[in-house]
C-alpha cells in the first residue's frame, strides 16, 4: 500500500543472509556478492534460502486510510481505475470485485450482489485525502470507511482475507484498462462456478516506477495495471472448475497482457515464469542460478533453471 509513495520492498532491501545450495551461509549486498544480491531481489526462492533480511525503513505517520464500497459497473470501475491514476502518488489503492458476503458495513440488501471493495492508503499529509478522495467518493460509495490513522491500520480492512484457502490464481500487467476490460470482468465473476471469485486490479506507477528497470530481478517498472484472477474452493473436486474460469477470464484479457508478477503466479508452467521476466533478465537470472544453484536444488518454485 505503499508502492506509489515509498517503491516496493525490494527496492529498501540492503541486504540479505542466505544459505545456499552447497549449505554455505553467504551474506549478499551491493558490495558482497552483488549477482546474488540483484537476483533475490525479485528472482524468488531459486538461489538459496534467505534467513535474515535487512531493509532500509520509511517512517510513515498518520496517513489517510481505509475502504470505500461501490456497486460495481462499468462506470464505476473505470471510473476508479481513472481516479487512481490520476491521483497523487502518494495515494496506492488496491480493487477487489467480489459478491459481496455479509459485512458490518455493509447495509443488508447489498450482500450476495457485486460490489468492488477498494482500499486505499494516502500517505501525504492526512488533511488532504479528502480532497484526495473526492472523485472515488463521487462514484456514489455504499460504504466509506476512510479516515486519519496509523498507516498498520489498512491491515484490519484486509483481514477478512487472512484465514486460509485454497485458490486457482491468474495474473497479467495490462497494457490497457477500460470499458472493455470491465465488461468482461463483471460478466465473468457473475458467471463464476464458485461465489469466492475476485476480480483483483492495481494501478502502478509512482516510485515504484522510477527504479531503473535493470537495477533489480523485477524489471516491469513501466507496467501501469496490474489484474490478479482469483477463484477459491473448500472441495478439492472443486479445482478443474476453478482453474477454467480463471483461465477462461485470463486468456480473454491476454490481448492487453505483458508479463506477469512472479509473485501472483499460480502452477502454469514453465512458459509463464519466463513472462515474469524480460528475455535479457531471464538470461542473466539463468547464468547466476547455474553458478549458484547448477544442479537445481531449488526447484520447487516458479523456477528458473540453471542456464547450460
Amino acid at each position: 500500500y505503499l508502492a506509489r509513495r515509498h517503491g516496493l520492498a525490494i527496492d529498501h532491501l540492503e541486504g540479505v543472509e542466505i544459505v545456499t545450495a552447497d549449505g554455505r551461509i553467504v551474506s549478499a549486498n551491493a558490495r558482497e556478492h552483488a549477482d546474488l544480491f540483484w537476483a533475490v531481489r525479485g528472482g524468488g526462492g531459486n538461489f538459496g534460502i534467505v534467513t535474515r533480511f535487512i531493509y532500509r525503513a520509511v517512517p510513515v505517520g498518520t496517513t489517510y486510510t481505509g475502504a470505500i464500497v461501490l456497486p460495481a459497473t462499468v462506470e464505476t470501475i473505470v471510473g476508479v481505475a481513472r481516479a487512481a491514476e490520476a491521483a497523487p502518488e502518494e495515494l496506492t489503492t488496491i480493487t477487489d470485485m467480489v459478491v459481496a458476503p455479509p459485512m458490518p458495513f455493509l447495509p443488508p440488501e447489498w450482500v450476495g450482489k457485486l460490489i468492488l471493495y477498494v482500499t486505499a492508503v494516502y500517505a501525504g499529509d492526512p488533511a488532504d485525502g479528502p480532497a484526495v478522495m473526492a472523485p472515488f467518493r463521487a462514484l456514489g460509495p455504499i460504504a466509506d470507511l476512510m479516515a486519519p490513522m496509523p498507516y498498520a491500520g489498512i491491515y484490519q480492512f484486509t483481514a477478512q482475507a487472512e484465514p486460509p484457502a485454497a485458490y486457482e490464481i491468474r495474473s497479467s500487467f495490462l497494457t490497457s484498462f477500460d470499458a472493455s476490460t470491465a465488461e468482461l470482468a463483471i460478466a465473468s465473476v457473475l458467471a463464476s462456478p464458485t461465489p469466492m471469485a475476485m476480480f483483483h486490479f492495481r494501478i502502478l506507477g509512482g516510485e515504484m516506477a522510477r527504479v531503473p528497470a535493470d537495477a533489480t530481478a523485477f524489471a516491469h517498472r513501466d507496467a501501469r495495471f496490474m489484474v490478479m484472477i482469483m477463484a477459491g474452493f473448500e472441495d478439492p473436486a472443486a479445482r478443474p472448475d476453478a482453474a477454467a474460469w480463471a483461465s477462461g477470464l485470463h486468456t480473454a484479457l491476454r490481448p492487453q497482457a505483458r508479463g506477469v508478477y512472479s509473485n501472483f503466479l499460480g502452477d502454469e508452467g514453465e512458459a509463464r515464469v519466463h513472462e515474469a521476466y524480460p528475455p535479457a533478465t531471464y538470461a542473466r537470472l539463468a547464468a547466476i542460478k547455474a553458478a549458484w544453484d547448477p544442479t537445481n536444488v531449488f526447484h520447487r518454485n516458479q523456477n528458473i533453471r540453471p542456464a547450460s
